[in-house]
């Protein structure tokens, strides 16, 4: 049952207690947390039925130290403890490498502290739950702090596992000759989204429409407005010097389409996107039972070079729960036509956290996966997302397993194979509180990930529900984002072009 969970205090200030509310998230996914409580209710001590109050109060405050109590009522069961948390003295030798001030970060693992007492949970982030910790690793060598100034403020102030440092340490290695496209203001990557899918996942909560009758007729005049947006692009691209570096076709499963759609697609796209000669090309066929050898060879003719085949699973019971439309012998072949017939980098997903799956049945997908020696093989960790099925039916995540344990052993499997990570990134309400990680033999990193995980890249996005991340005049990026719903991209993507445009031609480098 999805509780309300009431973060409250009448001595921090606002701001500061909402920065907690993703590490109460973390601890009790699915609930939703909420900011205060009426004014009668907090002198009261009162919480509605089923609701849950997590207060937080500075009692004492001095030169070297704050006091703060925090108390966790359920329903009248009320569960109190006090923290002493230092103001450290490393920030002033080494300053902080976040734009959090360090008495916020304060608050912040001290309700940590509580909350992992509180459940016995051991959430290996510690006190970051942004999607890309990796930039922190970035912006301390920035700074110039070696390895062991790293380690010891991810640990002291952010409360990050030792295992989870190094992890992040690593990838920063791997990325390193890959961060060279940041001074490349010219170079771009180009996503395309296709909002179509076979039929819908439980735990998907993207913009993808599955194929009913209604959403099959939106799919030509969605082509139609596509391509005269990538038209408009291009011209946009070339009056300003830019190249693609990358483009990447997803979805959606892009490979929805039929054979005819698909190819007035790729022949826009090549014949108008001006782009590097080396760029990679990725195409999203992500569901086996949307490819067929005429399909794989168009890819083939029109320069296609990264294509993801994802099974998410290699079990056939997860793979009915979840409402996919495909079996995995049905998978296995589609991977070995599309080996046999080019070259190109394949990339694999699966997911672990799924309804129904433990450890047996994810290490066995590992293993299943392993044996087809794919180039890229990346393992999510299943995120409870609004506008999911899994969401909308209050599913929570199998809290019993050991996610830290099966994680390991999925780690060592993959390494043993020869694979290594390059990229990560995390999500709210995510699985045991880990990460996305993608794995890759060596000489196969997919820069298009690379650039937009660690946002090292301008990115323009084309398509329903696509966003584009584009410099500013002064300094940073701007997002800027086409409407997810069909019927309103179709009416507005010329305006959200416009607004492109604006941005492109006005930042600094690119005019």
């Amino acid at each position: 049952m999805r509780k309300t969970i009431h973060l409250v205090s009448m001595t921090i200030e606002e701001k500061v207690i909402k920065s907690c509310s993703t590490i109460v998230a973390a601890f009790f996914p699915v609930n939703r947390v909420e900011i205060g409580l009426s004014q009668q209710r907090l002198a009261d001590n009162q919480s509605a039925k089923g609701d849950l109050i997590l207060r937080i109060e500075k009692i004492k405050v001095s030169d070297i130290s704050n006091v703060f109590e925090l108390s966790f009522d359920n329903e009248g069961q009320v569960i109190s403890q006090q923290f002493a948390t230092k103001i450290e003295t490393l920030k002033n030798q080494f300053p902080l490498p976040g734009k959090e001030p360090s008495a916020q970060i304060m608050v912040k693992k001290t309700v940590f502290m509580f909350l992992a007492g509180l459940t016995g949970q051991k959430n290996p982030w510690g006190i970051l739950n942004g999607m890309r910790p990796g930039k922190l690793i970035t912006k301390m060598e920035e700074l110039g702090y070696d390895n062991k100034i790293q380690e010891d403020i991810l640990d002291h102030y952010y409360l990050v596992s030792s295992e989870k440092i190094k992890l992040l340490q690593r990838i920063n290695t791997v990325q390193k000759p890959y961060r060279e496209i940041k001074e490349k203001a010219k170079q771009v990557a180009v996503y395309l989204a296709i909002p179509f899918c076979p039929s819908r996942c439980s735990y998907c909560s993207f913009p993808s429409n599955p194929l009913s009758a209604k959403n099959k007729e939106l799919i030509p005049l969605y082509l139609q407005a596509l391509e005269q947006e990538i038209k408009l692009t291009a011209e946009l691209m070339a009056e300003n010097g830019l190249k693609a570096d990358s483009i990447y076709v997803g979805g959606g499963t892009p490979t929805v389409l039929d054979v005819k759609e698909l190819e007035e697609l790729l022949r826009t796209i090549c014949d108008r996107l001006p782009r590097k000669q080396e760029a990679e090309f990725t195409v999203e066929a992500g569901r086996p039972d949307t490819l067929d050898l005429s399909k794989l060879k168009l890819l083939k003719q029109y320069g296609v070079n990264r294509l993801s085949i994802n099974p998410q699973s290699m079990q056939e019971k997860t793979l009915d729960r979840i409402g996919r439309t495909h079996g995995i012998s049905e998978l296995i072949d589609c991977y070995y036509m599309a080996r046999d017939l080019s070259d190109w980098t394949i990339n694999m997903d699966l997911i672990i956290g799924l309804p129904g799956e433990g450890f047996a049945e994810i290490i066995d997908s590992i293993n299943k996966v392993l044996e087809l020696i794919p180039d890229n093989l990346t393992v999510h960790a299943m995120a409870l997302k609004r506008g999911s099925a899994v969401w909308e039916e209050s599913y929570v995540h199998n809290s019993h397993y050991d996610w830290a344990e099966i994680e390991h052993e999925i780690e060592d499997r993959i390494l043993s194979a020869g694979y290594y990570p390059y990229y990560l990134y995390r999500q709210k309400n995510i699985v045991g509180n880990l990460e996305n990680i993608g794995y890759t033999l060596p000489g196969k990193v997919c820069r298009y990930n690379v650039a937009t995980i660690e946002e090292i890249q301008n990115v323009i996005g084309l398509g329903a529900g696509a966003a584009s991340k584009l410099p500013k005049r002064n300094y940073g990026h701007e997002n800027i984002y086409n409407p997810q719903d069909l019927k309103n991209y179709l009416e507005r993507f010329r305006e959200v072009h416009a607004k492109r445009k604006r941005v492109l031609e006005g930042a600094v480098g690119i005019s």
